[in-house]
């Protein structure tokens, strides 16, 4: 999900992720300079279960991107959950393939805190995004949240739409218990 200034919408991290992050577009030009958050879910169980990287940098084709340690301490210090750990992002490609989009919107001004999420409960996750909250609201500057889905990889695009559309209904309905629901069911 990219939540900017209220408006969003739902990449999944397939052939049509790239189509999100581009319709989003003008929101993410209309607001200049940004750090975003980055979530991810695990799909490899490698690593922390919530995992962080607070610093350095990721490599894309289009150069690199930098890990915002001022954020990423931030986060760390609201939720005692997120530990700094690269190896959860080390088998878990949903945040590359959307980085080298941010970077064509927004050209290499911006940075983001990679966050990988292999938490099996509810609560967990819950801690996490209050910390999320947390810290956006005291960054002072606009911050984005783009979050992926991994709903389906294997079934057809009917299929895949649909069980998009169930998590896409819940998290317009600001429903995070139904959302979790939905992704535990259709996952």
């Amino acid at each position: 999900m990219v939540a900017i200034a209220g408006r969003s919408s739902v990449p999944v991290h397939d052939a049509r992720s790239g189509q999100h992050v581009v319709n989003r577009a003008p929101v993410l030009r209309e607001k200049g300079r940004h750090e975003v958050d980055d979530v991810e879910k695990a799909e490899h169980g490698a690593g922390h279960f919530a995992a962080i990287n607070r610093d350095g940098s990721w490599r894309t084709p289009l150069g690199d991107v930098p890990v915002d340690t001022k954020l990423a301490d931030a986060l760390m210090a609201k939720s005692k959950l997120l530990a700094d750990d690269t190896r959860a992002h080390a088998k878990e490609h949903s945040l590359e393939v959307q980085l080298p989009f941010l970077q064509e919107l927004l050209g290499n001004d911006f940075s983001f805190v990679p966050i990988c999420l292999g938490a099996p409960r509810y609560d967990l996750c819950e801690q996490v995004g209050n910390a999320v909250a947390e810290a956006i609201a005291e960054a002072g500057e606009p911050v984005g949240i783009l979050a992926s889905s991994d709903l389906n990889h294997y079934q057809d695009q009917k299929e895949t739409l649909r069980k998009d559309q169930l998590a896409i209904d819940r998290v317009l309905a600001l429903d995070p218990p139904e959302l979790w629901r939905v992704v535990e069911e259709e996952d």
